[in-house]
């Protein structure tokens, strides 16, 4: 019995566009991708609806979807997160497990932050927390893409 990881893909029965999926080790690496897009549909259109519920006008609703434009801009502090190492965590983790770790808990509290916002009375701290869920969000993206590519290797890629 031949392990599907070392097998090539000349010895694969899998059409040639589907033998990526059967390498067990990329599944973490898809479900991180997958998990580090969802931050972005929450300051999208479901906090458009809790705003819409919350009797925010739509013009207040309409400035909010510029917290999505963060992700636009993710490739200006993209290399701090390649380069710039983390005190103590870096040293403990690694590079990229270290900014995956930090990306994560900042997500967390901003999160957090929103959930005890109210916006019908303070949609300034709701702007706030969506623009520190952004933020992170778009870092913890910046991290998997670099720990994917590491993980992955070059042959692996795309």
């Amino acid at each position: 019995m031949t392990n599907p990881s070392t097998t090539t893909s000349a010895d694969s029965p899998l059409p040639s566009g589907w033998r990526a999926y059967a390498d067990r080790r990329l599944w973490p690496l898809g479900l991180m991708g997958f998990a580090s897009g969802l931050p972005l549909l929450l300051t999208g259109g479901t906090l458009s609806a809790w705003l819409k519920e919350s009797g925010i006008d739509k013009g207040k609703i309409g400035l909010f979807a510029w917290v999505g434009t963060l992700y636009a801009f993710k490739v200006l502090w993209a290399p701090l997160v390649d380069q710039m190492p983390i005190p103590v965590l870096t040293r403990a983790l690694g590079q990229r497990r270290a900014w995956l770790v930090v990306s994560q808990l900042g997500l967390a509290a901003g999160l957090f932050a929103m959930s005890q916002t109210q916006p019908a009375v303070q949609v300034q701290w709701t702007a706030l927390a969506a623009v520190v869920v952004a933020f992170f969000s778009a870092t913890l993206d910046v991290a998997v893409d670099a720990f994917r590519g590491e993980r992955a290797g070059p042959g692996r890629q795309g």
